[in-house]
């Protein structure tokens, strides 16, 4: 074998799928997560409880960000993200109400969670999978918070 093909497989150069690829497979994550922030701006407006109220808010800064640097990166990859202007506040209710509403909210974040996770059998570049890891350690981590939460509240 070259000495330079050693070299760019251990970085995982030539391997990886495409820019444009990378991006095309980026755009609908980025809209699952734009339109998962929706349901828990509704939730957050119908929690009922200001310490269920104030979980949500914490796990909604983080959420922000995860969606910022997923428009950020698709950008970089020469894409254009998806700006989720299209989706009107409000629209995306979550169903039920009360513990009902939160149990709803945790399914979406699961089938999200299960979005993130297809792309792990693809050969993204380094980059892209680090960030593929964040979402899914933060969607991880909103499910168990939601869960703690509601488990403290009486509806």
């Amino acid at each position: 074998m070259n000495p330079l093909d050693l070299i760019l497989q251990k970085g995982g150069a030539g391997i990886s799928m495409s820019r444009v690829d990378t991006a095309e497979r980026l755009n609908p994550i980025l809209e699952a997560h734009l339109r998962l922030n929706h349901a828990y701006e509704y939730a957050l407006a119908h929690a009922g409880d200001a310490a269920l109220a104030g979980t949500l808010g914490d796990l909604q800064r983080t959420a922000r960000m995860d969606a910022g640097k997923i428009a950020e990166t698709i950008f970089s990859l020469g894409g254009l993200p998806f700006s989720g202007t299209s989706i009107e506040p409000g629209s995306l209710p979550v169903e039920g109400r009360g513990e009902a509403m939160f149990t709803h909210l945790v399914d979406r974040e699961k089938d999200f969670g299960k979005l993130v996770a297809g792309e792990d059998k693809l050969d993204h570049q380094i980059r892209t999978k680090a960030i593929l890891g964040v979402l899914k350690a933060n969607s991880e981590k909103r499910i168990d918070e939601v869960q703690k939460a509601v488990r403290r509240v009486r509806f």
